[in-house]
């Protein structure tokens, strides 16, 4: 999964923190509980990627997902929570009050490969 194809910009929201990809993945994973299958929450993010990125940048941003399994789509079992200050994140790092990786958080130093670019403004 992607939130963008190559070509395009994977745009930050110009209402909230964050990516409105990763915004819009988090409330998907949400929608169904521990039921949500992963191509339900993709579905849910792309359509509002894609309308507010319209919307707010006059851009196109099309977030994209390669499936290789097979059968039914895998089922996220656990339910997402509330980021807490001060538990280390995956990449290392910590995560402040508001959610965001601490300023010296290995987290921020991780590289974007493949990507086209990312836009804050």
């Amino acid at each position: 999964m992607a939130s963008s194809s190559a070509s395009q910009i994977s745009w930050e929201s110009k209402n909230y923190q964050n990516g409105v990809f990763t915004r819009r993945l988090i409330e998907g994973l949400r929608q169904n509980g521990d039921k949500t299958t992963l191509d339900q929450a993709f579905s849910y993010m792309k359509a509002r990627v894609e309308e507010e990125v319209l919307r707010d940048r006059a851009q196109v941003q099309t977030p994209i997902m390669e499936k290789k399994w097979q059968g039914e789509a895998p089922t996220f079992a656990v339910v997402p929570t509330e980021p807490r200050p001060g538990l280390s994140d995956a990449a290392g790092g910590s995560i402040n009050a508001n959610g965001n990786p601490n300023a010296n958080s290995r987290a921020n130093t991780l590289p974007l490969k493949g990507r086209a670019g990312t836009k804050t403004k």
